[in-house]
């Protein structure tokens, strides 16, 4: 982690993606044991149709949810599912991407340390060089996939305001 004061301001920059950043964005056995809760959840939502006794402050009372607001909390649950999911998808295609980036003798180090990481949360003294690598690795990854999007919408933003522009200039001619 490097601090450096430009005019006034403080810049940080961190070298490599920390342990916690690694296991909670790119762990592809974490990421199915999320969808599957969330699977489980949506499949569990049909369940709120039927109606249930509740105890009431020693009244019993019959509760149930209305169809309507159930389909519209199922729909919000698929739609997250399916943004979760193609963001996991993204991170483990850029995970292998960075992996297959290596020599092939190197290969199989790096994915038996990764698979070891990955399923028991933790490394050895064999590993630690291995997965701090790949942290510097998959970091320089991210920033250059940021400095592309970057460009991307600064592109966009020059059309959209050039022409905002054009447009507030002919008015005022």
């Amino acid at each position: 982690m490097y601090y450096k004061l430009t005019r006034g301001s403080i810049l940080y920059y961190k070298p490599k993606l920390s342990y916690h950043e690694l296991n909670k964005y790119f762990n592809y056995y974490r990421h199915a044991e999320i969808i599957q809760d969330m699977q489980d959840e949506i499949e569990a939502m049909y369940q709120l149709n039927v109606s249930h006794v509740t105890d009431v402050d020693g009244s019993l009372l019959s509760v149930s949810t209305g169809v309507e607001s159930i389909v519209i909390r199922k729909i919000e649950m698929e739609q997250r599912l399916s943004s979760m999911d193609q963001g996991f998808g993204s991170n483990r295609r850029l995970l292998n991407k960075t992996i297959q980036s290596l020599a092939p003798c190197m290969r199989r180090d790096y994915k038996k340390a990764v698979q070891m990481f990955f399923k028991d949360g933790c490394f050895n003294d064999d590993t630690k060089p291995i997965l701090d690598h790949l942290c510097v690795m998959l970091r320089i990854c991210l920033i250059r996939k940021r400095a592309k999007r970057m460009e991307k919408q600064l592109i966009i933003n020059e059309q959209v305001y050039g022409e905002y522009i054009r447009e507030q200039k002919e008015m005022l001619l």
